[in-house]
């Protein structure tokens, strides 16, 4: 009898030890109180006051789950076709969502790839339970052409603001449209050709080509300069000082948009024909046709025209003239090398339409030109180079 009330003083003291616990902060894994902050602490090793240091070698073991439906507290509620009794009403339902916030689980079950509802969709990991859904910790919202797919943020998705547009066209190249115009200092996104990498640029970055040459071509006549057919200027690769948006053609010598585009075109050309003969020349008058004769003083006249043409992507197949300038020479002037610019105008080029210089003799105009040493398409007195092409994108 004595031991049995020995027992029982004991038992009660313990009780009532554990009923006075319950009510206070408590640690578990070494005697110590808890930080003043917590309700539970787990710890086994002792850290001084203030001090954030190592202070266990093992961790928190959460429970193993395997969570199914994003908006209901799926298994401790049953399952989607055989809930429990308690969470089946959508009072009980909405009471114990409500009463479970901030319930967490390590979720092992991961949906596959074929699963496209998102409430169905989940990845290995910690869960939160938010008193409405499961919201996988440390994964953030997408929106506006992103996506989240097993809790991956990937490119491709609903489009928040209707006006931008993000696409990876047939090419395999990303395009972005309808992006808000900024001011002139803003940054810009700018892609380093050799590494892919992006990065901030102060100002957008301009869409040239630029070719200049200082070779020299003598061979027009052989080429059918007297008879009015167009000589190409000739380019090489070496001729380039700058292109990052279009396709030089070493074999037709042409320069082929690798984009839609508004282009605005230049070009130059020096040239030097000198007359084969002095008789009476054709030169005609402004604004009418040739005349039969016309002799200014019985001088050599050259004439040449400098063209800058266009073949359409979408059109004929043909080389249509666009933007010219001519060069009349009268007298010794012929006997000179003479620069022939091409002022600049505006394209609406589209990708795959290709430009190309010429030079031509109007047909029936002036005397005949002559090969030479130093005939031809020439370096000009006074400049470094025989010829020049400027392209750029508006």
């Amino acid at each position: 009898m004595k031991h049995f009330k020995i027992i029982l003083l004991g038992v009660v003291v313990l009780i009532c030890t554990c009923n006075t616990r319950s009510y206070s902060q408590v640690t578990i894994g070494i005697d110590e109180e808890p930080s003043k902050g917590a309700l539970l602490q787990l710890k086994e090793l002792h850290v001084n006051s203030g001090d954030d240091g190592e202070n266990s070698h093992k961790g928190f073991f959460l429970p193993r789950v395997q969570l199914s439906v994003r908006d209901k507290l799926y298994p401790m509620f049953g399952s989607a076709s055989s809930p429990s009794g308690d969470y089946s009403s959508s009072t009980d339902i909405a009471a114990a969502n409500k009463e479970h916030t901030g319930l967490i689980v390590y979720n092992i079950y991961e949906s596959p790839n074929t699963v496209t509802n998102s409430n169905l969709i989940f990845t290995k990991g910690l869960y939160a339970w938010t008193g409405e859904r499961w919201e996988n910790l440390g994964v953030m919202t997408a929106e506006n052409g992103l996506s989240i797919r097993n809790d991956t943020l990937r490119l491709g998705g609903p489009l928040t603001e209707a006006a931008t547009n993000i696409v990876v066209d047939m090419n395999h190249e990303l395009r972005i449209s309808g992006l808000e115009t900024q001011t002139s200092n803003s940054q810009s996104v700018v892609v380093d050709v050799n590494t892919g990498k992006l990065g901030m640029s102060a100002a957008t970055p301009a869409k040239l080509a630029f070719f200049q040459s200082a070779d020299e071509t003598h061979d027009l006549v052989a080429n059918g300069i007297n008879s009015g057919s167009e000589v190409v200027v000739p380019w090489s690769a070496a001729d380039q000082v700058t292109n990052n948006f279009l396709i030089f053609n070493d074999t037709e010598n042409s320069f082929e948009l690798e984009e839609d585009a508004q282009i605005e075109i230049s070009a130059m050309v020096g040239y030097r024909g000198r007359g084969a003969t002095t008789t009476s020349i054709n030169i005609g008058t402004l604004g009418t046709s040739p005349t039969s004769t016309a002799t200014p003083n019985n001088a050599t006249v050259i004439i040449i025209n400098a063209t800058l043409q266009i073949k359409r992507a979408a059109g004929s197949g043909n080389w249509e003239n666009y933007s010219s300038v001519r060069g009349v020479y009268v007298g010794t002037v012929n006997y000179y090398r003479n620069t022939l610019s091409i002022p600049p105008a505006l394209v609406s080029g589209k990708k795959g339409d290709k430009i190309r210089l010429i030079i031509q003799r109007p047909s029936g105009l002036g005397g005949d030109h002559e090969d030479g040493t130093e005939l031809g398409i020439v370096v000009p007195y006074g400049t470094q180079f025989s010829k020049s092409i400027k392209i750029i994108a508006q």
